[in-house]
């Protein structure tokens, strides 16, 4: 569970010593208010997915799930935090788009 923590939402708001620290926590802020609205928005339209983007979404989730609990876990410098979490940001962004995506498709329809 710390691993875990630490790899979605460090650097907390009390461990930015530097000017630095505070892009990251303003792009963590970002990216989870975006998802939790786009979650929170298209909540019942995940029945009507297809089964292509049902993997394509649970493959991204599961990757960035698992690549920032293990370099929470494994990573005490908040800069190399940063840097390894870049990819399983890029998953995250690619799910939103995916998500935002059906949704709209299905409120054309």
């Amino acid at each position: 569970p710390i691993g875990f923590i630490n790899g979605f939402f460090r650097p907390f708001p009390n461990g930015i010593n530097k000017l630095i620290h505070l892009l990251p926590f303003i792009e963590n802020i970002i990216l989870y208010t975006l998802f939790i609205f786009i979650f929170i928005k298209s909540k019942k339209k995940f029945k009507n997915m297809n089964s292509i983007a049902k993997n394509i979404l649970l493959c991204s989730l599961l990757f960035t799930v698992l690549l920032f609990t293990l370099t929470g876990m494994s990573t005490p410098v908040t800069g190399a935090l940063v840097r390894y979490k870049i990819p399983g940001t890029f998953f995250l962004i690619s799910s939103l788009i995916i998500i935002y995506d059906i949704n709209e498709k299905q409120k054309i329809n």
